[in-house]
């Protein structure tokens, strides 16, 4: 903790904490309202640890969405699978052997910030699932093939300070992160403020959904962080999204999305997306499909789609329909309490009608544009998805021969 401007009490705990929101405030009245939840942590993390004489500049830039110029952020912790985390610490072990040249002490070479190396990128698949002992064998295997680098990473938790590692046969780093390892709220020396981490691995924002803001890095600046060194970034673009509670209609009634597609899938009950533009872009593409279809989904209207996720809502059954230019969930003022039919023979591009009946009795008819775009994506949607069109070929060769 470097700074002592805004700490304070946090009532009824023995704990301090930053006031953010008071900095913030202090520099533009009401600006603290108007953050995003993620700029809020990030200046928390700036009024506890940057210098206070750049301060004001630093959250001038969350303040007013710039990008002006480099910002620093502390992340509490690192996260690290055996690969570059080993590398990391083979190197911190390197800089004590250069100390202990020059005459210094190498103990008091440590990493700065907590480090947890989760070894998970070790395991190789030798035994099949079909034998029972297939866990216990393909653990000995990885233990066989990696004892000297398992010797070393078990090392450096008895001679470096601040370092933890969990060993092979416990789970994926980013499980553990999010189950095991972030505590939320942190708390040290005697102040508490919001966890934040870097790890070793693209998948490490899984954590985020704790509220714990974690960017994957590189092997470099993972060792950069653990020697206490800021992350620094120009700021990225904020978007803000307010979720809502996704109603059971025609009741009416507000629940969490699980539960309406639990109560939707008990009624056997099939479903309708009415979706924008680019439907499916950004997605993990094949669950994003897999996903939409276990939930009872049928039938996807978009503005337009990307590309390979409308072949993936084929390939599970699901039948990707196109609103036509100028025409919008907007522009028919579709509010989600509409039911949905659709009419028509289905071809490929062909003009179907999407049939749409209001709860005052009013029904419209709305020209949208069949994507199953050729002959073979017809067939594998008619017979309800890829696997399935393979299985009724594969018998039909069965009966034939």
């Amino acid at each position: 903790m470097t700074n002592t401007a805004h700490r304070k009490p946090l009532p009824g705990t023995s704990l301090q904490y930053f006031d953010a929101r008071e900095a913030v405030d202090a520099i533009q009245p009401g600006a603290w309202a108007r953050l995003p939840y993620t700029a809020r942590v990030h200046a928390e993390n700036l009024v506890r640890r940057a210098d206070p004489a750049q301060l004001a500049g630093y959250l001038g830039q969350l303040i007013e969405r710039k990008r002006e110029i480099d910002v620093p952020w502390f992340p509490v912790r690192v996260v690290c699978h055996d690969i570059l985390g080993q590398t990391a610490l083979v190197d911190l072990a390197g800089l004590r052997d250069a100390i202990a040249k020059e005459g210094g002490d190498p103990a008091a070479v440590n990493p700065v910030v907590p480090v947890q190396l989760i070894v998970d990128h070790s395991l190789a698949v030798e035994c099949g699932g079909f034998d029972p002992d297939a866990f216990a064998k393909n653990r000995a295997i990885e233990d066989r093939r990696n004892e000297d680098r398992f010797h070393f990473i078990e090392w450096t938790k008895k001679a470096f300070a601040n370092v933890d590692a969990i060993p092979a046969g416990n789970g994926i780093m980013h499980q553990i992160n999010l189950e095991k390892m972030s505590p939320v709220v942190y708390v040290q020396d005697g102040v508490a403020f919001p966890d934040t981490c870097v790890g070793t691995d693209s998948h490490t924002p899984h954590v985020d959904a704790l509220g714990v803001i974690a960017v994957g890095v590189g092997g470099l600046e993972a060792e950069n962080v653990m020697l206490g060194r800021a992350s620094w970034m120009r700021l990225p673009d904020i978007v803000g999204v307010r979720l809502s509670l996704a109603r059971i209609e025609p009741e009416g009634q507000v629940v969490r999305m699980w539960e309406a597609i639990e109560t939707y899938l008990n009624r056997r009950q099939p479903l309708i997306v009415i979706a924008g533009a680019d439907y499916g872009q950004g997605s993990s593409r094949d669950w994003a499909a897999k996903g939409v279809r276990l939930a009872g989904v049928e039938v996807v209207v978009a503005e337009g789609f990307e590309r390979i996720h409308r072949t993936n809502l084929i390939g599970m059954g699901v039948l990707p329909l196109e609103f036509q230019p100028g025409t919008t969930r907007h522009t028919l003022q579709l509010d989600g309490t509409e039911t949905f039919d659709v009419a028509g023979a289905l071809q490929p591009r062909a003009v179907l009608s999407l049939i749409v009946r209001r709860k005052n009795g009013e029904v419209l008819q709305v020209p949208v544009q069949c994507r199953l775009d050729t002959a073979e994506e017809a067939s594998v949607y008619e017979a309800g998805g890829v696997l399935q069109r393979f299985a009724q070929d594969f018998m039909a060769r069965e009966v034939l021969a």
